[in-house]
């Protein structure tokens, strides 16, 4: 009776394991043009501008400077709880880092395309090729976080 019951839940596992996967990759579809998604922080007007996903490729590969991503979400506490630290980072990088935060639930396709299993998740690209990341937020990271912004300066 076991041996059936065991087989039972495998089976039901491995339903919602299917179903899961076909969820997430319906998910991760190509955005559609002018999806909004990405805010830049770091722009000449000094206030957060929105853009469509599809421009987040463009500003990495034009940016001559360094170019910190954070990925997050609208629901998520520590994500919440970074943002005054990272648009503070955008404050004291102004001009030699270039800001940008992807909304995960927005543009779930690059957030697949980073690999993105938890949020917030820091990203620091330089030359076009991934200096080094950071997940999760407390405020005992925020050295960790400078840390990895210097590296990309040096």
């Amino acid at each position: 009776m076991r041996s059936i019951a065991r087989r039972g839940a495998r089976f039901a596992l491995a339903l919602l394991l299917a179903a899961a996967t076909a969820w997430s990759l319906a998910s991760c579809a190509a955005p559609a043009p002018g999806q909004k998604g990405v805010t830049r922080l770091s722009n000449p007007s000094g206030t957060p501008q929105e853009s469509a996903v599809a421009d987040f490729q463009k500003a990495v590969d034009a940016s001559a400077v360094p170019v910190f991503v954070d990925f997050y979400a609208t629901w998520c506490p520590p994500c919440k709880a970074s943002i005054p630290f990272v648009e503070q980072l955008a404050k004291d990088y102004d001009g030699r880092v270039l800001f940008l935060r992807v909304d995960t639930d927005q543009a779930a396709a690059l957030a697949g395309t980073f690999n993105i299993r938890s949020i917030p998740t820091f990203y620091v690209i330089k030359g076009g090729k991934i200096q080094g990341n950071l997940s999760g937020y407390a405020d005992s990271m925020q050295q960790d976080i400078r840390d990895l912004i210097e590296k990309a300066l040096a």
